[in-house]
């Protein structure tokens, strides 16, 4: 069995908060949303410069354009990020029909991807059926992202946005009291003086890209494109704890101590639990990729930069940590300790807005465009 095989089923799975309730991810993605927005401009020019959509190992005539949404989860905001990828196509072949006198029309395949585990249902309800909104067939493909998921060369474009800080898994290292990289209490690598806990992270991550690249590479044609977009460490800045996710990691950390204090929780509870995140650098991120070799970096540019940045409220933080984060917290700490764990970080937030608004407004999201080579 090869490396991505195994790594796909062993991947942990926190799935968003499906359904479309007060906590749910459709209704507290908003963040997520304005930078699928703000990414449309890069995504045309990507397409229109970069895409090789006439070339025989692109598009043939004889065959779907395949696209896939990695991590789509649930909500609009899925549908938003692939109408704009099909409308950028669809505009550069009529170019192309333009110039060659051409008719041909094209046919889109969406594969929407996520864990098994996903609110696959409530995704599926709210797809636009009507044939003005919705130019494409929709497919479900169910599995981990960092394994195998298509068969060889059958997707053209492949997006995967605010969904590859989440890793794989934890690495081993940071819940064994033995190791020189144990986090103890501390629940993530940013929030902790270790540089042992960082790199243990920066190793598993670098691991779990090797097998999303690889498989990507498997799946994507000669001349097709992949669009990732992922939280990062400033490029003017080493200092992780600099960083938004940094101070709210903190926040959690005081909520968790002070839950132990009132024996809500035990303290070994919190030292078996770390969040999955990571935060790479765009050295990083360029580093991991040229050791692939198979794709060339197009574009990378901060996508945070072309936005106009919105002051943050308690509703907006809490709710979208509460809709990205809840069934982890669910699965380690157990339902009945949510209420208690979000009534005190929202009080937490609430005292350190002015903080977080700060952090937020010098955040970085890093938009890339990767191209697969032709063999």
């Amino acid at each position: 069995m090869e490396v991505e095989g195994i790594l796909n089923s062993a991947a942990e799975s926190y799935p968003m908060n499906g359904g479309d309730g007060p906590h749910s991810y459709t209704n507290n993605s908003a963040p997520q949303r304005r930078l699928i927005e703000a990414s449309k401009e890069l995504i045309i020019e990507a397409i229109e410069e970069k895409l090789e959509i006439d070339s025989s190992s692109c598009v043939n005539g004889s065959k779907a354009f395949g696209i896939a949404d990695l991590g789509c989860s649930v909500g609009n905001n899925t549908f938003i990020a692939v109408h704009n990828i099909i409308e950028a196509v669809e505009k550069k072949k009529a170019k192309k029909n333009d110039e060659s006198n051409s008719s041909s029309l094209l046919e889109f395949q969406v594969f929407f991807n996520d864990h098994s585990n996903n609110d696959f249902n409530s995704l599926f309800r709210s797809l636009p059926y009507n044939d003005s909104s919705r130019s494409y067939y929709a497919a479900a493909v169910a599995g981990s992202f960092y394994g195998r998921l298509f068969p060889n060369s059958t997707l053209h474009f492949v997006n995967c946005s605010f969904a590859l800080h989440w890793m794989s898994k934890l690495p081993k290292q940071i819940l064994d009291r033995n190791s020189s990289a144990w986090n103890g209490n501390r629940i993530h690598y940013t929030s902790s003086s270790n540089a042992k806990v960082h790199e243990a992270y920066a190793d598993e991550y670098k691991n779990g890209m090797k097998c999303f690249l690889k498989a990507r590479a498997q799946e994507i044609v000669g001349g097709g494109l992949m669009l990732i977009v992922v939280p990062a460490i400033p490029t003017n800045s080493n200092d992780m704890s600099q960083i938004p996710q940094a101070f709210s990691y903190g926040l959690l950390e005081s909520s968790f101590s002070e839950m132990v204090n009132l024996g809500y929780i035990s303290e070994e509870k919190v030292e078996t639990f770390n969040v999955p995140h990571y935060f790479p650098t765009s050295k990083e991120l360029e580093a991991i990729i040229k050791r692939n070799g198979n794709f060339s970096i197009e574009i990378m540019e901060i996508l945070s930069r072309k936005m106009k940045f919105i002051k943050s409220s308690v509703e907006i933080v809490v709710g979208t940590m509460r809709a990205a984060m809840e069934e982890l917290f669910r699965q380690h700490f157990g339902n009945e300790v949510l209420p208690h764990l979000f009534q005190s970080y929202t009080k937490k937030v609430e005292e350190n807005l002015d903080i977080l608004d700060l952090k937020f407004s010098q955040h970085e999201d890093l938009f890339l465009i990767l191209k697969r080579k032709i063999n």
